[in-house]
C-alpha cells in the first residue's frame, strides 16, 4: 500500500515538475518572440526611412536636371 501512494506521489511530482518546464520554455520563446519582432520592426523602419531618403535625393536630382 505504501509503494502506490509513493509511486502516486512521485508521477504527481513529475507532473508538477513537467508543467513548470512547459512554462518556462514557453515563457523563453515568448521572450524570444518579442525580441524578434521588436527587431523586425526597427529594421522596416530603417529600410522606410532609408528609401525616404533615396526618393527625396533622387527627386533633388531630377529637380537639379530640369534647371
Amino acid at each position: 500500500m505504501r509503494f502506490m501512494q509513493y509511486c502516486a506521489m512521485n508521477r504527481k511530482e513529475d507532473e508538477e515538475r513537467e508543467k513548470e518546464l512547459e512554462r518556462l520554455v514557453n515563457e523563453e520563446v515568448e521572450k524570444k518572440w518579442a525580441q524578434t519582432m521588436k527587431q523586425y520592426k526597427l529594421e522596416r523602419d530603417a529600410r522606410k526611412q532609408l528609401l525616404g531618403n533615396v526618393m527625396k535625393t533622387r527627386e533633388q536630382q531630377i529637380e537639379e536636371r530640369s534647371k
